[in-house]
């Protein structure tokens, strides 16, 4: 499979930010909320000045999925990013 037994390439990303709090973090991040407040437990409500530095692989190879609902143009697709779960975006991730 394309990406397996040679290393990836990552990119590291630095947001600085002023007055944030775990909402916008996870947002940012693009974490669900509760997924983020069990990584980050001593994250509180507090709006404070911050920076989030994020690590991501270039070519990853999970893929995700894009289902349609409704036919009615409001309501919104159900996403499912698939985030790492191709085996080797895992090493990739670790490596950044």
């Amino acid at each position: 499979m394309p990406g397996e037994g040679k290393q990836q390439e990552v990119a590291a990303i630095l947001f600085n930010m002023g007055a944030v709090d775990k909402h916008l973090y996870s947002e940012v991040a693009n974490m669900k909320l509760e997924y983020f407040e069990k990584m980050f437990p001593g994250m509180d409500n507090q709006s404070q000045e911050g920076f989030i530095f994020l690590v991501t692989c270039l070519h990853p190879q999970s893929t995700g999925q894009l289902q349609v609902v409704s036919s009615d143009p409001r309501q919104p697709p159900v996403i499912d990013p698939g985030y790492l779960s191709h085996p080797a975006d895992l090493p990739c991730m670790r490596h950044g």
